[in-house]
């Protein structure tokens, strides 16, 4: 299971500078319809980022479907259409370890997995079978708030997989077997349930993201070895707390290393979860945290942004706050830092994103008319130290956003096109439209989008 950060690059498919991402129809596009979520990964492990969303076509508003841009160097070919309705919580991931990611989802309390494989240029689905029945599990939730989590995978790392659910108690693991049976073995205590005030309704998928519908909140799930003892410990991430339960002899330890780490509580309304990047930035060589914290700022609109930086310190796994490298106002900047050695000194250096909004005057009915996404980079020096660079990348986004689907924008970046540089998606739930960015070898982006898909032709 890939973990850490939205980046994958691919050094196996060399194309020009200016390639261009297409996309091939195999399906009827011209019924309107609505992106409730999206989600951006290597699903066929061919190194280059596919894409895999969930919408409601216009015709039919009670319906909700899976379908799939599979990237084939540079071009995009849409197959593995799934009927999902009913479903509340789906994720992807590789069950028969056969290189094609597999569908797995619950329904009223039941877990259900689909697999796939290939097909031509795109992919076949399979049937669906139970896998698990497991009651009190959080399984109820309008059409229109499916979210994505992360419920599958092998999180005691002993090469099989397992399932995270969601459930009253906290997060419930289930160890597979070589036989495919799923044994319950530990209840993790991370809360599932939280309030957030003013965004209940709000999609988070930023790649790596605590998902949220209504007043449920499903803790974000990484793997990753901490203690450096060779064997990747499980953290569970989701509003201002962060927990990292050790695996040791493929055993998931009841104990959480580091319990509601990271910030004092905030209880202003409409407080978001953390943003989370796990990476090695360096010095003294463990494992850190960029944690982005966005909290509502007093002013109309705005949000009040945090980037903490949280060193390992040592094989017990305990680390460093270091003071906020910014504490800024300004519009709605949701997406994860990404983390990358930008200017080629051997050092790990910082990207974050911010957004700006033009809107209209009539206050009744709010419209931002214009918006510009501004990519921000700080940069690591020898001392450790991170600073703003002055190079600071302005975007223009096409896009109308009108209240309250103003919190409906999603990003991803990563290698669309398999020139091993990384691309920036961008995408808008509201008007139904991804769009994707081509990387420069100079770490910035087009300035126009080289790939734009909306469910409304």
């Amino acid at each position: 299971m890939s973990k850490f950060i939205s980046i994958v690059f691919s050094a196996l498919f060399l194309l020009p500078l200016d390639a261009q991402i297409t996309v091939k129809n195999d399906f009827d596009l011209s019924v309107p319809g609505n992106i409730i979520h999206k989600k951006v990964m290597d699903i066929n492990k061919d190194g280059l980022l596919d894409i895999a969303f969930t919408f409601t076509p216009a015709q039919e508003p009670q319906k909700i479907y899976f379908d799939i841009f599979l990237n084939r160097r540079g071009s995009f070919i849409r197959s593995g259409m799934v009927d999902l309705t009913g479903c509340s919580v789906y994720c992807l991931y590789d069950f028969n370890q056969d290189g094609f990611s597999d569908l797995v989802f619950i329904k009223k309390e039941i877990v259900y997995l689909k697999i796939t494989g290939k097909k031509g240029d795109g992919l076949k689905i399979g049937s669906s079978r139970e896998i698990l029945s497991v009651s009190c599990l959080y399984s109820y939730t309008p059409a229109e708030n499916i979210v994505w989590a992360d419920i599958a995978g092998d999180f005691n790392s002993d090469g099989l997989p397992d399932l995270l659910l969601p459930h009253y108690s906290g997060l419930l693991f289930f160890a597979g077997d070589k036989s495919g049976i799923f044994k319950k073995t530990l209840v993790l205590s991370v809360p599932v349930e939280a309030q957030f005030s003013g965004f209940q309704q709000m999609q988070f998928d930023f790649m790596k993201t605590p998902q949220s519908f209504y007043n449920i909140v499903i803790p974000a799930v990484e793997t990753a070895d901490f203690n450096r003892d060779r064997t990747a410990d499980l953290i569970c991430y989701g509003n201002n707390q962060i927990r990292i339960f050790p695996v040791k002899n493929h055993e998931i330890s009841a104990e959480p290393l580091i319990f509601d780490f990271i910030l004092q509580k905030d209880n202003r309304p409409g407080t978001m979860p953390l943003l989370l990047s796990v990476s090695d930035l360096g010095s003294p060589g463990f494992l850190d945290f960029i944690c982005k914290k966005i909290a509502r700022s007093e002013k109309f609109l705005e949000t009040e942004t945090m980037l903490y930086i949280c060193r390992g310190s040592g094989t017990s796994g305990s680390f460093v706050l270091e003071n906020p490298l910014i504490r800024e106002s300004g519009m709605l900047a949701m997406f994860p830092p990404v983390l990358r050695d930008f200017n080629s000194d051997g050092r790990m250096d910082i990207m974050d994103f911010h957004i700006e909004f033009s809107f209209g005057k009539a206050l009744t009915a709010v419209l931002a008319k214009s918006s510009t996404l501004n990519l921000v980079r700080y940069l690591q020096n020898e001392q450790d130290t991170f600073l703003r660079a002055d190079d600071t990348r302005k975007i223009k986004i096409n896009m109308q956003f009108s209240m309250p689907y103003i919190l409906s924008i999603v990003s991803a970046s990563g290698d669309f096109n398999g020139d091993s540089r990384e691309d920036l998606l961008v995408g808008n739930l509201e008007k139904n439209l991804l769009q994707i960015f081509s990387g420069n070898s100079n770490g910035t982006f087009s300035a126009q989008p080289v790939f734009s898909y909306s469910t409304v032709l």
